[in-house]
């Protein structure tokens, strides 16, 4: 599983890092679903797309939104 530039090393487990990320997108849970389905289980940004129905730009555009929100508030 991987985590674009996060530093994870201080969490212990999958759980706390998914835990953190929802906590960190509270007011986006569907930032956060898709940040952990793309980013931390490598699922194609094509296959989430097509799951949930949306179109694929528009996924990368709020996943990069995300990502953004995630580095800034990472502690």
């Amino acid at each position: 599983r991987r985590m674009t530039s996060i530093n994870i090393a201080s969490c212990e487990s999958y759980e706390d890092i998914c835990e953190k990320v929802r906590i960190i997108l509270k007011k986006k849970p569907d930032w956060a679903d898709m940040f952990i389905a793309v980013r931390m289980d490598e699922l194609p940004i094509r296959e989430y797309a097509a799951e949930i129905g949306a179109d694929e730009n528009n996924i990368t555009q709020k996943l990069k939104r995300a990502e953004k929100r995630i580095r800034e508030n990472w502690k």
